[in-house]
């Protein structure tokens, strides 16, 4: 029952990582479409500033991507030091509560 928990955890991570990137790409291409129904059409400090937003977002989602595989490798570490713990105790989310 606890690793089907702990997978259901992973993967409620995963997918809100994927929610929070989906939603900031989202802005930011809002943020373009309304520069461009401008009738003046979109400036260049708009158009960069969408192209920043949405790289941002996808290095957000890398970074996570990234953060969770080292917590992954240090948790393996902890438990092949100390193979008598049961549960890695680090928490990548703080609304995590394992």
């Amino acid at each position: 029952m606890q690793g089907s928990n702990a997978e259901l955890r992973d993967r409620v991570r995963q997918l809100s990582a994927q929610a929070e990137a989906a939603q900031a790409q989202a802005e930011a291409l809002q943020g373009l479409q309304a520069s461009l129904q401008d009738s003046a059409g979109p400036s260049v400090e708009a158009l960069v500033e969408a192209a920043v937003g949405r790289e941002r977002a996808l290095q957000d989602t890398r970074n996570k991507k990234v953060l969770e595989l080292l917590n992954n490798k240090v948790c393996h570490a902890a438990s092949v030091d100390h193979p008598s713990t049961t549960a890695c105790r680090i928490q990548a989310d703080p609304y995590d509560h394992q």
